[in-house]
């Protein structure tokens, strides 16, 4: 299995390391790691991990003797990258390429959970398909949340798979675990704070029994809402609300309900959003730290807006779920290849092969007591993936999910090669096979 997993890990590293040689080339504003903050975000990360290594204030501001305080995105990313500027100074390509490090190592995990739960071509197979996975390798090299978020998600569910063959004290210790773990998720992306309802509800499907159950949901909900607390109490204390991220309102009014409302009126987003904004605006006009107040304002028209338009809300959707689930990360690829389109088309008929082999890697678990909760687990994520993304449509959504896909995916070509081969191994969770049926 060493080989198997280094092999793995090096693949995923080269292939990420070359997508970071033609990013130093990018040439834009003659910054080497210009390609890193292509999207707006990364700008807004960089600038609150420079503020918490420097002056150590959670901040957005550029302007040192204006240090406001944030509430938008969650802290985990930004003090990830705060924690490389502390030690090497303003340096975004040292943080790129630490990212790019997890990202392989993200890899190399798929690889030995797949080889845990069906062998060498499972684990195997699982850990190539996400060393290759170009959207994966895209996102490592942006200074954007995604490939930390994949890598703690990846362990949550690794932890709860260990947990579920655990008993007694190591069983209590591990679910909690899983719900730190969790905790971390939100704090790295503030889209994952509603995942673990999707662990709680795979743990009851794998206890069966009620009482067990129960146990399992206690454990992880209170891992989960120990980790979260000390940021609640932060913004109450600093906002005056318990709220975890002021950011949902703005979200949900320009890049769900914009949607909309662009769609319906033939505007671009931003102006068919501008009315509501200066009505928020105004009803906050002189009141201080209403980050809070803003979002609520914001929810409650972008709500208003989503039900006065039902119907073209839902086709919408159904448009967007599509592609934030196998629509190509085209915009990076137009930065970084002289054939973008080809490369579009190549990663998307990977993405598509890989997301049918999960289908078949998923029906084929659900139909065996023992992998059905990691079945409904893989499955409920990516649909929270979509469900997450709503209206945007952005493939970035599903990245931190990917290592989930693809370790259906490897359970697929395993239940695949099993069929030729004639050799039908159930898969086990918490067993490490180190080598095929009938192999020594």
């Amino acid at each position: 299995m060493r080989k198997d997993v280094l092999l793995v890990i090096v693949l995923a590293m080269v292939c990420r390391l070359l997508v970071y040689a033609c990013a130093l080339n990018y040439d834009r504003n003659d910054r080497p790691t210009r390609f890193a903050f292509t999207n707006p975000d990364a700008l807004t990360y960089d600038q609150l991990a420079l503020n918490l290594a420097q002056y150590g204030v959670y901040s957005e501001s550029a302007d040192p003797h204006a240090l406001a305080p944030a509430a938008e995105r969650g802290p985990g990313y930004p003090a990830f990258i705060a924690l490389v500027y502390r030690v090497l100074g303003h340096q975004p390509q040292a943080a790129i390429l630490l990212q790019i490090i997890l990202s392989a190592l993200t890899a190399g995990i798929v690889c030995i959970i797949g080889y845990s739960l069906g062998g060498r071509v499972a684990g195997l197979a699982s850990g190539l398909l996400l060393a290759i996975d170009l959207p994966s390798i895209i996102y490592a090299n942006l200074l954007l949340t995604e490939t930390l978020s994949a890598l703690i998600i990846l362990i949550t569910v690794w932890l709860l798979l260990l947990g579920w063959q655990a008993s007694g004290m190591r069983h209590m210790f591990l679910l909690l675990a899983t719900g730190v773990m969790a905790g971390i998720a939100a704090y790295v992306r503030t889209a994952s704070v509603l995942w673990p309802a999707v662990l709680v509800g795979c743990n009851a499907i794998y206890s069966r029994q009620a009482s067990r159950s129960l146990k399992g949901a206690a454990y992880i909900v209170v891992g989960f809402v120990v980790v979260l607390t000390p940021w609640v109490v932060r913004n109450n204390v600093i906002f005056g609300e318990p709220g975890f991220s002021s950011g949902a309102g703005n979200c949900l009014l320009y890049f769900n309900a914009g949607v909309v409302m662009s769609a319906k009126q033939g505007l671009r987003t931003s102006d068919a959003v501008s009315p509501p904004e200066r009505q928020a605006a105004a009803r906050l006009a002189g009141t201080p730290d209403a980050a809070f107040a803003d979002s609520r304002i914001k929810t409650d028209m972008a709500l208003n807006i989503l039900r006065d338009n039902k119907a073209l809300t839902a086709r919408l959707f159904v448009k967007c779920f599509v592609r934030t689930l196998l629509g190509p990360s085209r915009g990076y690829l137009t930065e970084l290849f002289p054939y973008p389109g080809l490369v579009a088309v190549l990663s998307g008929a990977l993405g598509a092969f890989c997301f049918v082999l999960a289908i078949w890697g998923v029906q084929i678990m659900v139909h065996r007591p023992e992998q059905r909760a990691l079945a409904f687990l893989i499955a409920l994520s990516l649909v929270y993936a979509g469900a997450v993304a709503f209206l945007q449509g952005y493939s970035r959504f599903r990245i931190p999910y990917i290592p989930l896909l693809t370790l259906a995916a490897g359970m697929g070509i395993h239940s695949i090669c099993s069929v030729v081969t004639g050799r039908n191994r159930p898969l086990q969770y918490g067993t490490t096979c180190a080598t095929e049926p009938g192999q020594e």
